[in-house]
């Protein structure tokens, strides 16, 4: 009984991940038929990009464009930027969601903040790949926090944690994450965002506290990644009613 249940599931394992493999081959031959390079993604038949030179970030945009739940965030994410020119990705890793931005529309101005040295050089990568004339793109090593200090954080290899995974200190590498308020990074770079992405590894309750008054006067469209566990772990009630009032 065991090999035909074994070959059942691996069937419908198959099955399930057919969507995936679909899109995946529709990028290939969108690629080979318009002669693209090989480290160009296409999500869909018209928006395209390239993933950085490093190979895990290349391996993550793929990931991101054509697993189930992240191909739906991607789509969500089009949808939400619909209309919108000044976009800041706050962890923006090796630049995905910038480069989606860039990807789909004309001109705009784009500001990706990554802490993480390894991920920062993947974003290099990708915004010297897929920038272009009408497209302003920065890029800032810098965190974005409540203040402007230095911050412990913790190296995964590809991105940052505010704490160290598992609680194992000695199995990742520490450093000093510099941190500047939202307004700051913003002021400093002359970009007034209708769209912001915040990926930030449970930072964004600092960053939306000390941020809500400058935010209500922008009404930009947010895009959030809440991290529950790790706001739980540090204390923190995403449930709780904030302090400030802040309506969209």
């Amino acid at each position: 009984m065991k090999n035909p249940v074994k070959k059942s599931l691996e069937l419908a394992h198959f099955a399930w991940r057919l969507p995936v493999y679909w899109r995946l081959f529709q990028s290939q031959c969108h690629r080979w038929e318009g002669h693209f390079p090989f480290d160009t993604v296409f999500l869909g038949s018209e928006t395209h990009f390239r993933g950085p030179d490093l190979a895990t970030g290349h391996e993550i945009f793929e990931s991101m464009a054509f697993e189930r739940s992240e191909y739906m965030e991607a789509r969500g994410f089009l949808r939400l930027a619909k209309g919108c020119s000044n976009f800041v990705d706050l962890g923006a890793s090796g630049g995905f969601f910038s480069a989606l931005f860039a990807a789909s529309r004309e001109s705009g101005q784009i500001l990706s903040v990554e802490p993480d040295p390894t991920s920062f050089a993947a974003l290099q990568s990708t915004r010297d790949k897929n920038v272009r004339p009408g497209i302003r793109w920065d890029c800032d090593a810098r965190g974005a926090g409540a203040e402007d200090k230095s911050t412990p954080v913790y190296g995964t290899g590809y991105g940052v944690g505010i704490i160290a995974p598992y609680g194992q200190t000695d199995a990742v590498a520490a450093f000093e994450m510099h941190t500047v308020t939202l307004e700051s990074l913003c002021m400093e770079h002359s970009m007034v965002p209708d769209l912001i992405k915040f990926d930030v590894e449970s930072m964004e309750y600092e960053i939306l506290q000390q941020s809500a008054g400058w935010l209500q006067r922008l009404r930009p469209r947010l895009h959030l990644e809440l991290h529950t566990p790790i706001l739980r772990s540090r204390g923190l009630n995403e449930g709780k009613r904030p302090e400030f009032p802040l309506r969209y």
